[in-house]
């Protein structure tokens, strides 16, 4: 899922369907601020192995972790990666990765394999991150027995609040589907087969169910949502994602 595209202000859209009310814009917004650091993290985990994949669990650990450092050494040339046995430390200062991550900071990756079955846990640590704009602190560990499905916790700190969650992450050429739940600040964000294609500006499938306090609002990605940054509520209206840099369009997005 698309790492730069959520921020924190809405922009309603000109177009047919209800108009939106109020608990439906300030959900997607808390939405928002609770998927952020999962969509970001992702994309970081995704410029230093492929989640399509890079990892291979029928091979070491100490294997793996080469794998990563080219992984890493490809996507991100202008970082500073290095390996030491089962860790790779990667070090960088505004370098845009080849799927839209910008990153600053330090993340230090740690595998470990276990057998009976196989499996890989990868541990990604970031020290002073931030990623396309928003610092992110903690760790976020994904575990795998096939290189290409995962399951992902996260502990990490974002503008001085807690974001912990679990999620499934399937990977398949060009694109991360993604399910679970993300909690920040008391704002609960259900993620249900979210599609991220890599290089889009915004998710093409899947739907977001937020929950504020008693209130529940679903929000559904489409396949015109990367270009137009257009969400539709359950009672069919629509609410525009903030713009970022070149994205959704030179127009602001709108449909």
């Amino acid at each position: 899922m698309n790492h730069r595209a959520l921020s924190v202000l809405l922009v309603l859209v000109v177009a047919c369907g209800s108009p939106p009310a109020a608990e439906e814009t300030d959900g997607l917004r808390r939405g928002q601020d609770a998927t952020l650091t999962q969509q970001q993290t992702l994309a970081a985990a995704d410029a230093m192995f492929d989640f399509d994949p890079t990892l291979d669990p029928t091979k070491t650990a100490q294997q793996n972790a080469a794998a990563i450092a080219a992984r890493t050494m490809s996507s991100l040339p202008c970082a500073m990666v290095s390996a030491s046995g089962t860790t790779v430390t990667v070090v960088a200062s505004n370098c845009s990765g080849e799927n839209g991550v910008t990153l600053s900071g330090t993340i230090t990756a740690s595998v470990v394999k276990t057998d009976s079955p196989a499996t890989l846990t990868v541990t990604l640590t970031f020290t002073n991150v931030v990623l396309n704009g928003s610092a992110v602190s903690g760790t976020m560990s994904m575990t795998t027995s096939n290189g290409t499905t995962f399951q992902v916790t996260y502990d990490l700190t974002r503008a001085n609040e807690t974001v912990t969650g679990m999620l499934t992450a399937v990977g398949a050429p060009g694109q991360i589907t993604t399910s679970g739940t993300i909690v920040n600040g008391g704002t609960s964000a259900l993620l249900t087969s979210v599609v991220w294609k890599k290089g889009d500006c915004y998710p093409s499938n899947g739907t977001l169910a937020v929950t504020v306090g008693r209130v529940t609002t679903t929000y559904t990605f489409s396949s015109s949502t990367p270009s137009t940054g257009v969400v539709t509520t359950a009672r069919g209206a629509k609410l525009q994602l903030p713009a970022y840099g070149s994205c959704p369009s030179q127009d602001g997005g709108r449909p």
